[in-house]
């Protein structure tokens, strides 16, 4: 009779460990399902950062918008946020505005972009 109860106690404990094994690995399987979902999410707000800022960009090049100091003001403002703290979008802006950096130039006013003091502004605004 005691040994009933010892493989029974024994069985018990084999459904117990079953068990945990079992809950474990689901759980295990939903955290890698929620962290790619995660890695996923993450992917797709870069990318529409980056649509964004290019878009922005575009615009401020625009000679529509480079006329209106208003919304040249605003969108100066706006590209900052848009980067959402992301390197990838950050090294997008900078780049665009490399180009036109060059202070000894605007210093000496001599322009070998015509454009060159409007970036510049831009660029004091944005940063």
């Amino acid at each position: 009779s005691d040994n009933n109860n010892d493989d029974s106690s024994n069985n018990n404990d084999d459904d117990d460990n079953e068990l945990r094994k079992s809950s474990s690995l689901l759980l295990s399987s939903l955290s890698l399902s929620s962290n790619n979902l995660d890695e996923d999410f993450q992917q797709e707000q870069l990318e529409e950062g980056i649509k964004q800022i290019n878009m922005f960009l575009n615009k401020l090049s625009s000679p529509l918008l480079s006329s209106n100091p208003k919304l040249v003001k605003t969108v100066t403002r706006i590209l900052p946020f848009l980067t959402y703290g992301q390197s990838k979008i950050m090294e997008i802006l900078v780049q665009y505005f490399k180009p036109y950096l060059n202070f000894e130039d605007y210093d000496k006013q001599e322009y070998p972009d015509p454009d060159q003091p409007f970036y510049i502004e831009c660029y004091v605004h944005v940063s």
